[in-house]
């Protein structure tokens, strides 16, 4: 059923340090688990999240590689998140080519609310044009637009 939210809740108001700004989790068909968070637990999760102010990262490379029967599978982290729609969110979900398409093809994106994909998107090093693989980028461009 993957992270165990009620122990994180326990953990976060019994804590005394710097505040947690993150919490990092692999939701769906973790490795080498292959647990997958219940609806439930994603719900609570996101609602903690609200409660003490800090991210989810949802690695969620494996949701398209989900073996679920078909229209059974649990939808996607930001799913859970009602700020992904206003653009004020708290979910992060991170996806890779690299699992789906080819393993070299370290090729990724994210998905969230405006509020995070803006911090991310006006990092400098990705407005110099700081693409970390721009070879590999144009391939993928091309094969995304060829279909």
């Amino acid at each position: 059923d993957g992270l165990d939210v009620d122990a994180l809740d326990k953990h976060l108001q019994m804590r005394n340090g710097p505040p947690v700004r993150m919490i990092y989790t692999v939701a769906v068909n973790h490795n080498p688990t292959a647990a997958t968070m219940s609806p439930e637990r994603r719900r609570k999760l996101v609602d903690l999240a609200k409660k003490h102010n800090f991210y989810i990262i949802a690695d969620e490379v494996y949701q398209f590689l989900d073996w679920h029967e078909p229209r059974s599978s649990i939808p996607r982290m930001v799913s859970y998140d009602d700020g992904y729609e206003s653009g004020e969110g708290v979910v992060c979900a991170v996806h890779a080519l690299t699992k789906i398409v080819a393993p070299g093809l370290r090729v990724g994106w994210i998905e969230g609310a405006k509020n995070i994909v803006d911090k991310v998107a006006n990092n400098p090093y990705l407005i110099s044009g700081g693409n970390s693989i721009p070879f590999t980028g144009s391939i993928t461009q091309r094969m995304i637009e060829s279909g």
